[in-house]
Order: C-alpha cells, then sequence, then structure tokens
C-alpha cells in the first residue's frame, strides 16, 4: 500500500495503524513487531507493550527453593 506521495505503508500488527514501512521495530522480548506509537521504553531498549518490558527486567517469576 502507499500514500498520496508514494511512500510506501504498512500496517502494525500490534494496533492495525498504518505506518511507513521500515519504521515497525522487533521487540527484545518476545520478537513481535510495533510502532513507534505502541512502543514502550524503558532499561534502554525499546518493547511491544508493559508486559515485555517488565518481564525482561523482572523475568518470568520462575519459582526457586525459597518459595516452597
Amino acid at each position: 500500500m502507499a500514500d498520496d506521495d508514494g511512500t510506501a505503508r504498512g500496517r502494525c500488527p500490534n494496533c492495525g495503524q498504518a505506518v511507513p514501512e521500515g519504521e515497525l521495530r522487533v521487540c527484545q522480548m518476545c520478537r513481535s513487531l510495533f510502532c513507534q506509537h505502541c512502543e514502550v521504553y524503558g532499561y534502554g531498549r525499546f518493547f511491544c507493550g508493559v508486559r515485555c518490558r517488565d518481564t525482561f527486567f523482572f523475568g518470568d517469576g520462575e519459582d526457586s527453593q525459597e518459595d516452597f
């Protein structure tokens, strides 16, 4: 798809908004694509959402011996 000015456009799979081709980023955690409107910045990286950002820092909640 292209705009009236000929700029190639794609759609963000996260929010569905049309964005210029090549402006989608890859999430550091889940490897999904997202646009600048969806991005969440944290810890020096961009993520597709708050859940991936928090998982990057806090981990996935694996059980330890202390939890038993």
